[in-house]
């Protein structure tokens, strides 16, 4: 196993004993505020939204596919990696506008970042890395930044200030805070002049204390809250994997998710079969990563071998796994056990087309039953395979989940019960040497005809390339839209929103016949629908273990 590398080891995931962020100041108590949170409660409400005036940052789910449809089809083609960097869109002469600001700002975010002339925020990192930036473009893409940047906290500048081009109203430092081992930032306040009479309060980190991978995650987080491409480093699997786990923990405690989700997955999918095959290696991490940043192809490629791996995954790392997920998966297990009980019962009451079938003009001979006493030979020896089979719990039952038995339906010929089984069974119940060969021929029939019901299960809906890369489990578990939970939070927010639209007497109609449990469960629509949504939160329970787990299953 690989060890952590040094960005990892300097800025590790917070827990829930020491996660901390400084709030903005207080003025009436004139002390920094500083509050204890779950990361997923650093947030009191969802962050304003510019859907319309930040495209490349928000976009629908369709327009998200396209893209991401077109870096795999690129890795399909094998093209040059540096063309793939080359086709990907950033911000450029964008008019940008939050909500409750009387004014916009139109900036070339390619050229001027970081440092916009007409910034209103100063954001100091360390001695030598700061940032001029929007309070709108932070407040719109950031929860926590929205609670830094109030309105209230701003500097009332003077308009002697004000004329001689000094913008700034804000200002955010980056605190090492020794206890808890993490990093914050703080609020300091300003003055008229837009100065501080605290002075310089990030010497800290300069001292050594945090190391350089950190300042660089911060810088990748500023470029995406801009709508530019973070500089990730895709040289190798595990090297952005190190990369892009520190990018979404650092926005997900800002309430930034959204605006990184796009980038990460992007820098993954450019992996092709690399990414697939670490998927595959290991996916609770992954189907965790591919929730939090809301990737389809992600989250159902890990979803599949989750499902196929299930019976052999430890049940320590089951429990990792967020509950809605858990949900999810225990749903497709139930789905993926019906199906497979259905099959096996439909193969072990498989009767050949070639005996008597009903709806003949008469009823057959005895003599037309006797002349297919091989083939009843063949039935009999079949089926006391298969049960044997299903009581030795090599089936469903199986720790493979049956993968390796329905491959060996699927294969016929030789796979199973071959001329060696054959010629056991002639011991016990001998036949001349013809009749054998017919006995034969008539196993390869029925098992050419068996071969059909298991179809379905032997497919693969994976993107990982099982010929190449074979799997010892099944993939063949199928995700459908309904299946992502952030769609399934979109619709119930959408629903809300149409409700509120109706009429009043509508509306009244509807209460009136709705039940006591229905109205809970729109209750419960209405406040997921004001709250940040759970599916981007957080969970703090991996940490650089299973990060360290994943880099080193790539090597």
């Amino acid at each position: 196993m690989s060890s952590v590398s040094p960005a990892i080891a300097n800025h590790r995931p917070v827990t829930r004993s020491n996660a901390s962020l400084f709030i903005p100041f207080d003025e009436d108590s004139g002390d920094e505020l500083m509050m204890n949170n779950h990361m997923g409660n650093l947030v009191e409400g969802p962050a304003p939204q510019l859907a319309n005036s930040f495209p490349s940052i928000f976009e629908s789910d369709g327009e998200r596919l396209d893209k991401t449809q077109e870096v795999m089809d690129r890795n399909e083609k094998k093209q040059d990696p540096q063309q793939d960097k080359a086709d990907q869109t950033s911000l450029s002469d964008i008019d940008i506008k939050a909500p409750g600001d009387n004014h916009s700002v139109n900036m070339d975010a390619s050229s001027e970042f970081p440092q916009f002339s007409d910034g209103d925020v100063e954001i100091n990192i360390r001695w030598t890395q700061s940032y001029q930036l929007h309070s709108n473009v932070l407040r719109s893409t950031s929860s926590a930044f929205a609670r830094f940047l109030k309105p209230g906290y701003a500097a009332d500048l003077s308009s002697k200030t004000i004329k001689q081009g000094i913008m700034t109203r804000y200002r955010l430092d980056l605190h090492y805070d020794t206890q808890r081992n993490d990093y914050n930032f703080r609020v300091v306040p300003l003055d008229k002049n837009g100065k501080s009479d605290k002075g310089n309060i990030i010497s800290d980190i300069d001292n050594g204390r945090l190391g350089g991978g950190v300042f660089k995650d911060y810088d990748n987080l500023f470029r995406t809250l801009y709508g530019l491409d973070p500089k990730i480093d895709t040289s190798s699997m595990s090297s952005t994997i190190t990369t892009c786990h520190n990018l979404v923990y650092i926005a997900n405690k800002l309430g930034g998710i959204k605006s990184v989700a796009r980038f990460v997955e992007i820098a993954f999918l450019d992996h092709g079969q690399s990414l697939y095959r670490s998927i595959s290696a290991d996916p609770v991490i992954w189907i965790d990563i591919g929730y939090k940043i809301c990737s389809t192809t992600i989250f159902k490629e890990a979803l599949i071998h989750l499902v196929g791996q299930w019976n052999t995954i430890p049940q320590e790392k089951k429990e990792t796994l967020n509950k809605e997920v858990l949900d999810i998966v225990k749903r497709k297990l139930e789905e993926m056990n019906i199906k497979k009980q259905a099959i096996e019962i439909r193969i072990l009451g498989h009767y050949p087309m070639s005996l008597p079938q009903s709806g003949t003009s008469s009823v057959p001979f005895r003599s037309a039953y006797a002349k297919n006493v091989f083939m009843w030979m063949v039935i009999s020896l079949f089926r006391h395979f298969f049960a044997q089979a299903v009581i030795e719990r090599r089936t469903r039952d199986a720790d493979d989940g049956g993968a390796a038995f329905y491959r060996r339906l699927w294969e016929g010929g030789q796979a199973y019960l071959d001329r060696t089984a054959l010629a056991q069974f002639h011991e016990s119940l001998p036949v001349s040497s013809k009749a054998k060969t017919v006995f034969e021929n008539h196993m390869n029939a029925y098992k050419a005809e068996v071969k059909s019901f298991v179809r379905d299960l032997i497919s693969n809906n994976a993107r990982l390339d099982v010929i190449k890369h074979p799997t010892t489990h099944l993939t063949c578990c199928v995700v459908d839209s309904d299946d992502y939970p952030w769609k399934k939070s979109d619709q119930q927010e959408n629903n809300v929103s149409s409700n509120s639209m109706k009429p009043s007497g509508q509306i009244r109609k509807r209460q009136a016949s709705d039940s006591e449990d229905s109205n809970t469960g729109k209750q419960r629509c209405m406040e997921k629908a004001s709250s940040p949504p759970t599916h981007l939160l957080v969970d703090e329970s991996d940490g650089a273990k299973d990060i360290e787990s994943l880099a080193s299953s790539t090597k």
